[in-house]
């Protein structure tokens, strides 16, 4: 953007969430220096966006899909069946797009690896959907909810594994007291298609 293009807004915002939002530049960008002006314009761009009832349509429509089959149901669905039915609720065919242009970008930067950086994830959705953080982690929720990528669960790791069975068998293999917890948060159904014959779970004989 050539400079007679820009305007200086010159206006006053409160300091605490000034620094909040230099601090959410910094971790996502590892620092400020040369990224400011574009985050303000990407925070701006995304609030207009928003205005016009661009992701947040969306993400109330989810929500009013997901009280809709609570209601139907008369209780609380599991969660694989909720995985199941809200998968696609609400999504437009937009947000399909640019999650498949996500997809894609991964997989050409991971070049056959089974897992990547957060980085990686966080600059793929950047590119195709947008910086916002309510953009970062819906996209990154998606990635999760269809299997395309799964972030390291334990620890301050910053993985993400593109491989999901090898992701759960590690995960069986390392931490076996945390197996029932991952199958609830998973989904069991998903989880157990998953495991390898040797770690297949057994019944009692």
């Amino acid at each position: 953007m050539t400079d007679d293009k820009l305007k200086q807004p010159g206006v006053r915002v409160d300091e605490s969430l000034w620094n909040e939002f230099r601090q959410d530049v910094a971790d996502r960008r590892g620092g400020t220096r040369g990224h400011m002006r574009t985050e303000l314009e990407n925070a701006i761009s995304s609030y207009i966006q928003a205005s016009k009832g661009g992701d947040v349509t969306d993400r109330l429509r989810r929500i009013e899909n997901k009280l809709d089959n609570l209601e139907g149901e008369g209780g609380t669905p599991s969660a694989d069946s909720n995985r199941k039915k809200n998968k696609d609720s609400g999504v437009s065919s937009t947000v399909k797009n640019r999650l498949e242009k996500i997809e894609n970008q991964i997989k050409r930067e991971a070049a056959g690896s089974d897992k990547v950086h957060d980085s990686v994830i966080n600059a793929a959705i950047e590119d195709n959907a947008g910086s916002s953080r309510p953009t970062l982690d819906r996209y990154k929720e998606m990635l999760e909810q269809r299997h395309i990528a799964h972030e390291w669960p334990v620890g301050d790791n910053r993985t993400w594994w593109l491989d999901s069975q090898k992701f759960v068998n590690v995960l069986e293999g390392n931490f076996p007291n945390k197996t029932w917890d991952f199958r609830e948060q998973y989904g069991r159904e998903w989880w157990e298609s998953q495991l390898t014959e040797d770690d297949e779970p057994q019944g009692f004989q």
